[in-house]
């Protein structure tokens, strides 16, 4: 009997010291999804014009051919978006020729310029000049400023942080680098913002034309270049290639 009372003791002991132990446990997990932007500045809205002259022809009389307009060939832009060829043909002096570009924020972060390029090619792409193609060079002036844009259309006044307080770039060709950079100088687009290669003032299209010695007219919003009017025989047939690129970077980036 004795020996009965003791086992069942033990047994209650293994018992009661098993329920001490089993306290309840849980846990809580928190999941994070990051999902990352896109930083992506581009050419749209490509449109060319060809022109004309300061003498008896006016807007669209000229000879010049220009793609876009009048049967000519048209604007090429690169498949990712990035590179926009044109080419004017049959410039002679006093001539101009134009060219709308428009370059948007289609990403959705900001995007602030960074810098840009530009460089000139001969014939067939030739990267050094003859001194005909030099000669062109010197006498080519270009005018044009820029407009930002939002989603809607709806004009946004420049930076006004930007360049030297003026909102276009005008002179030779040769300084259209360093005019390019002062004109964009901490020029911010927001996403869904674009800039467009246009004056955004009369006023200003007028000054622009006015310092290349230019006569303006209502149609010269873009790109405009000009052949100077005292220009000689020697650059006849000659070809120049005009290449400019603009850099965007995130608007945070040092």
């Amino acid at each position: 009997m004795k020996k009965k009372l003791i086992a069942l003791t033990l047994a209650a002991s293994v018992m009661l010291t098993g329920a001490g132990y089993a306290y309840w446990t849980d846990q809580v997990t928190i999941n994070n999804a990051v999902s990352t932007g896109e930083f992506n500045v581009s050419f749209v809205d490509q449109n060319t014009t060809r022109g004309g002259d300061n003498g008896a022809n006016p807007y669209w009389g000229a000879y010049v051919k220009h793609e876009g307009r009048l049967n000519g060939p048209a604007t090429v832009v690169s498949p990712d978006k990035k590179t926009v060829t044109t080419k004017v043909t049959n410039m002679y002096p006093g001539a101009y020729a134009q060219y709308y570009g428009t370059i948007a924020n289609d990403g959705t972060i900001p995007a602030v310029f960074a810098s840009a390029t530009v460089s000139f090619t001969g014939k067939d792409g030739a990267t050094t000049l003859t001194p005909a193609e030099q000669e062109l060079k010197d006498n080519l002036k270009f005018a044009f400023g820029y407009v930002i844009t939002d989603a809607q259309g709806n004009k946004i006044l420049p930076n006004p942080n930007s360049g030297d307080g003026r909102y276009y770039a005008s002179g030779n060709i040769a300084d259209l680098e360093s005019k390019l950079n002062i004109l964009l100088a901490n020029v911010r687009m927001e996403p869904g913002q674009k800039l467009s290669l246009d004056f955004p003032t009369v006023e200003d299209a007028k000054a622009a034309m006015e310092s290349i010695g230019y006569p303006y007219n209502d149609e010269m919003h873009c790109i405009t270049y000009t052949l100077n009017t005292a220009a000689d025989n020697d650059i006849e047939n000659q070809e120049l290639g005009i290449s400019m690129t603009i850099n965007w970077k995130q608007h945070n980036a040092q």
